[in-house]
């Protein structure tokens, strides 16, 4: 039986420790690929938003839309930017009703304060109007009123994300919304503003707050509202037709404010933030690209997975 003499060559390296080097050079390529992916989506990216426009279920040609960039995405949510960064509003836990409250909040201020549109659009014959070079964000639509065929189409205000889901429910920079017709009366209405508190009677609580009225984004009256009124106060006669909006200005240090009409009711509720409760509220579906987490966790597993096996066959190879 010939006798075999093993040779230790100078500069060799065992298997084992060949094959996680090997591992670990792979692992890292993986793993660097996978960060450069998941960086890549958190750049700004440009995408295009698709408004369309229907009144009694027909496209409105002529409709004047104006767009505002209110906030900036970076990855995870989304926080109030330019304009908009310094109003005190609540966009943390809000259902679709709340996101509703919130564009009509943020269209009135932008009325009041005479904020100028980053994009401004006509729909065409079939109601649409496309808005294209839009970096990834929150974005505030506005239309115009509009006569057609003898009644006045009210656009009701709504805030759209970039990115969101597509109806394959996948993420998208190319984005669509269709616009909601708000119906309005006949003939003069009476308005109410209404003040509601929920601070937990805080000592902080001004005496008296002020109440600006806008009719189609002009300032029509200012009141006062306090504790002698009841925090409350009608405005008689109005047009029925004409688009109304309330906003407080200014809006006491230490509250937020959110803004919401119903039919000829007109709230507007100031929350000192140790009294917002949260609680229960679902999370807003508004374009927040959450998928790399997930992704990332499973890469990360099937790597070690990876690993693990070859470091087994490489243990019994030896």
């Amino acid at each position: 039986m010939k006798e075999v003499t093993a040779v230790k060559t100078a500069g060799a390296i065992p298997y084992k420790i060949r094959g996680a080097a090997r591992w670990a050079w792979r692992a890292a390529l993986c793993a660097l690929a996978l960060l450069l992916a998941a960086g890549a989506l958190a750049e700004p990216a440009n995408g295009a938003l698709t408004i369309s426009f229907e009144a009694e279920s027909r496209p409105v040609a002529g409709a004047s839309f104006s767009v505002y960039r209110v906030a900036d995405w970076n990855g995870g949510s989304f926080a109030l930017s330019g304009a908009f960064a310094d109003y005190p509003v609540e966009m943390e836990n809000l259902d679709s009703e709340g996101w509703g409250i919130l564009a009509g909040t943020l269209a009135g201020y932008a009325a009041s304060d005479g904020l100028a549109p980053d994009f401004a659009g006509i729909t065409g014959e079939d109601g649409r109007a496309t808005f294209d070079g839009l970096s990834l964000g929150l974005y505030l639509v506005v239309g115009e009123p509009i006569l057609r065929e003898g009644r006045v189409c009210h656009p009701q205000p709504a805030l759209v994300a970039l990115p969101a889901r597509d109806d394959a429910g996948e993420w998208s920079t190319d984005v669509s919304v269709e616009i909601k017709d708000g119906v309005p009366g006949q003939g003069v209405i009476d308005l109410t503003v209404m003040k509601i508190w929920q601070d937990g009677n805080s000592a902080s609580r001004p005496g008296e707050v002020t109440v600006e009225l806008l009719g189609n984004g002009a300032l029509f009256d200012t009141v006062k509202l306090n504790k002698d009124n009841s925090w409350r106060y009608t405005w008689k006669n109005l047009d029925a037709e004409t688009v109304w909006q309330a906003v407080e200005k200014p809006v006491p240090d230490g509250y937020t404010v959110k803004i919401d009409r119903e039919d000829a009711l007109i709230t507007i509720t100031n929350t000192a933030p140790s009294s917002s409760g949260g609680g229960g509220s679902k999370l807003p579906q508004t374009g927040v690209v959450w998928w790399p987490v997930p992704v990332l966790t499973a890469a990360g597993m099937i790597l070690f997975a990876w690993g693990w096996i070859l470091r087994r066959k490489g243990e019994r190879q030896e």
